[in-house]
This record gives C-alpha cells, sequence and structure tokens, in this order.
C-alpha cells in the first residue's frame, strides 16, 4: 500500500487547549511536522499536546514566539484512531497550525 505525505490539518489555534487534528476511525497516523506560526503583533506562548483516545493530554512542547517566527515539531510518531493533537496559545487568531503526516 502507497503512503503520501500529506496536510492534515490546518487553522488557527486557540486561546483554550483545544483539538487541531483527530486520527480518523480505523486509521493510524504517523505525524511528521506539526508548526505554528505567530502573524499577529506582540509574544505568543504555544503549547502543543498529545491525548490518547479516551485519555488526559499531555503537554508535548512549549515555544515562545514574537511576531513573524515560527516553531515546529518533527516526527511525534504514530498515532492510533481517535487519539487527538490540542493546541492553546496566548491569543486567538494569532498563530496560524498546520499538520503534516501520512494517514493509513
Amino acid at each position: 500500500m502507497a503512503t503520501t505525505p500529506k496536510l492534515l490539518a490546518n487553522g488557527q489555534v486557540a486561546a483554550a487547549k483545544t483539538t487541531i487534528y483527530t486520527v480518523p476511525a480505523a486509521t493510524q497516523a504517523i505525524i511528521r511536522t506539526v508548526a505554528f506560526v505567530h502573524v499577529a503583533g506582540g509574544t505568543q506562548t504555544v503549547q502543543l499536546y498529545v491525548k490518547k483516545s479516551a485519555g488526559t493530554s499531555r503537554k508535548f512542547s512549549r515555544a515562545q514566539l514574537a511576531t513573524d517566527e515560527f516553531a515546529h515539531e518533527e516526527d511525534i510518531g504514530t498515532l492510533e484512531t481517535a487519539d487527538e493533537l490540542e493546541a492553546e496559545t496566548t491569543n486567538a487568531a494569532s498563530v496560524d497550525f498546520s499538520v503534516h503526516g501520512v494517514e493509513v
């Protein structure tokens, strides 16, 4: 079976911890990169969490970004059906995100 890397999710990070990607039913996802870009003024603190299905979310990383700076996490690993990536930032509509990987 061929696996093609693709954009799995994108959008803007909310000011409260919110799901940014959920692994679809009957699927595994290999998360290659999660990128964050600060698109507004000031400084933003961005936090990334991994949540196993029906489990507790656990902080995976934290970054502090000035205007136009970016941060990324690579090779997060394989997530199972209904596992989630969550994120939060200081102010809503200030940080764009993208999740890249493979669904199999």
